[in-house]
């Protein structure tokens, strides 16, 4: 088989994929309050984005648990208690085709930047099996009795996990002021490409008092900061019962190994869709100066 022909039977194989699934016209806004370092442009790339993922979310639902975050606005004076963290990889859908150019309106509030922004196009649903998954944050100790999603300025940041299956593991942190994303779990001298967790047994990561080094390898411990009176982290768990690779296993030798929320959410849609058992959770974090 040539070239030419494996490259066209891949087109008709991904055009009877998305046929197979039931295509329908969407359409979505989102008013995106930028922060002071972005451009206009960015802005304008962000607030698209967020109006797509609004607009599959509501034709589809989301993929995340309860104990996710959920969409929320800013009206430029008071920030609520959670914040927008909705991906790309977390709703029950992906995004085909935009139909037509999306349309903008850029205003200043307090001098902040406000762009407000809406999409039509076209989305198919995406379908996996759930699993249900005990996860949560710890502030000050590895103890669950310190469960909590604020935290203060140099907290230490412990997560407790539990699955009801034997699987794999990873952990992101997902810095919202930057749109980078880095890699919580496995440990980078652990040498794993995913954690390998049985089913029924709770585990506290980030702790040397509640993980055996000679699976996880060097524990490391994390600490939350935060540079404004208010910042938010979202984090991501991503379980799956089959092993799987990160996408940050490639960048542990880098001084500040991390990746752009957008080739994160990438790398989520392209493993969620050839893997419908894979889970994800998300856990946006408040963070006080």
């Amino acid at each position: 088989m040539n070239l030419r022909s494996v490259i066209f039977c891949a087109a008709v194989l991904l055009s009877l994929d998305v046929s197979a699934r039931k295509v329908k016209t969407v359409e979505g806004e989102y008013t995106f309050y930028a922060p002071e370092n972005m451009s206009p442009a960015e802005a304008r790339r962000v607030a698209t984005d967020r109006a797509m993922i609004a607009a599959i979310a509501n034709e589809f639902g989301t993929l995340v648990s309860q104990n996710s975050s959920s969409v929320v606005k800013n009206d430029g004076s008071e920030t609520d208690n959670s914040f927008f963290s909705i991906g790309g990889s977390e709703v029950k859908g992906e995004w085909i085709r935009t139909i037509g150019s999306p349309r903008y309106t850029i205003t200043y509030e307090q001098d902040m930047l406000v762009v407000k922004a809406w999409v039509k196009g076209e989305a198919c649903e995406i379908e996996t099996a759930s699993i249900d998954l005990d996860v949560r944050t710890l502030r000050h100790a590895p103890d669950l009795k310190y469960e909590t999603r604020e935290f203060k300025d140099n907290d230490d940041i412990f997560l407790y996990f539990r699955s009801p299956e034997n699987g794999y593991l990873a952990v992101f942190l997902l810095d919202e002021t930057t749109a980078t994303v880095s890699l919580l779990l496995p440990y980078e001298s652990s040498g794993l490409s995913s954690y390998p967790v049985k089913r029924g047994r709770p585990y506290i990561f980030f702790s040397e008092n509640t993980c055996e080094r000679s699976e996880a390898g060097e524990v490391e411990n994390y600490v939350l900061m935060c540079s404004a009176d208010v910042e938010y982290n979202s984090i991501y768990v991503v379980f799956s019962p089959d092993k799987f690779t990160s996408p940050l296993s490639d960048t542990r030798h880098l001084e500040v190994p991390v990746i752009s929320y957008e080739e994160f959410s990438k790398w989520l849609t392209r493993n969620r869709k050839h893997d419908k058992r894979m889970n994800v959770q998300t856990i946006t974090v408040k963070i006080n100066k």
